[in-house]
């Protein structure tokens, strides 16, 4: 199916590279390194889609050979580019990747449990990091699509172990090991060795998530209970959940899975419980009352 220049446009996502100089001109380095980051996660973004389809490893590396990214329009006051791509057997895979990737808000929860059901960390860490390593202080870089325009961004902190990949760390012995331990007594304080009736080490700190508390830098969150949270060790990584209120966070350590779980679960308070419910869609008002009959109070 042909296509003509128009209809490329109309299709295309706009790049926009706003320079901080005093002649507010971008430097071709500047311009070379921002569509060498698109170019790279797009064919990244394709790999990972075709090798979800099952293909073989050759149809990939042809299919990520062949997709090029078109100059479909140029301007210069604050270097514009508009891309499109160039085969039209890849339009579909080009749609997604503007839904998925540009109009992705990286420091979006809701967002974000998107993308970790789509792809893996891997999968996410080639897609987006290349646009990441794109941005710079020396120029405010800008998409647009269909959906609005974006400034793009490297993630916050808190969001940024959603776009690293696992790393293989040397196991180290520990003096202390950690074991769970199941016993039959009438209470904690009496245990003796025969009461105990199974036990066995665990290779992780998989051990619940415990907490009454929510520590931030701006709150601090008391409940009204305990609640205990699931924590799987898996691909390197410490996962834990909570599925009362759909909360799935990873860290490289069980420290930084736990960081991760504390800010989600603010920023569901400051996105919900302290937003008006007129505002709030009939799930995010249900998810809303359930943090309200969790929570004591909010200091």
């Amino acid at each position: 199916m042909k296509t003509d220049l128009k209809e490329l446009r109309d299709m295309a996502f706009d790049i926009t590279i706003d320079p901080n100089n005093s002649i507010h001109s971008a430097s071709a380095d500047d311009v070379v390194k921002v569509l060498n980051a698109y170019i790279s996660s797009y064919k990244n973004f394709i790999a990972v889609k075709l090798k979800a389809e099952e293909k073989s490893p050759e149809e990939i590396s042809k299919a990520v050979t062949e997709a090029k990214l078109l100059v479909v329009n140029t301007e210069f006051n604050s270097y514009h580019n508009s891309l499109a791509p160039s085969d039209y057997s890849n339009f579909s895979y080009f749609e997604s990747y503007k839904d998925d990737v540009l109009d992705t808000d990286v420091d979006n929860y809701g967002q974000l449990q998107e993308l970790i059901h789509k792809y893996n960390k891997e999968e996410l860490y080639a897609i987006f990091n290349p646009i990441f390593s794109a941005t710079s202080k020396d120029y405010s870089l800008k998409v647009k699509t269909d959906a609005g325009e974006r400034k793009v961004k490297k993630p916050t902190q808190s969001f940024a172990i959603y776009f690293k990949p696992s790393k293989k760390k040397e196991v180290k012995e520990d003096s202390d090991k950690i074991f769970q331990i199941y016993v039959q007594s009438k209470d904690l304080k009496t245990i003796s060795k025969k009461d105990i009736i199974y036990s066995a080490e665990l290779e992780h700190k998989t051990y619940p998530y415990s907490i009454d508390r929510i520590t931030t830098q701006d709150k601090l969150i008391f409940l009204n209970d305990t609640i205990h949270c699931n924590v799987e060790f898996k691909d390197d990584l410490y996962f834990i959940g909570f599925d009362d209120l759909n909360i799935n966070v990873w860290g490289e350590t069980r420290k930084e899975a736990e960081e991760a779980f504390d800010f989600t679960f603010y920023s569901l308070v400051i996105n919900y419980v302290e937003e008006d419910d007129k505002l709030l869609s009939h799930d995010a008002i249900v998810l809303k009352n359930t943090l309200i009959t969790m929570i004591r109070t909010i200091k």
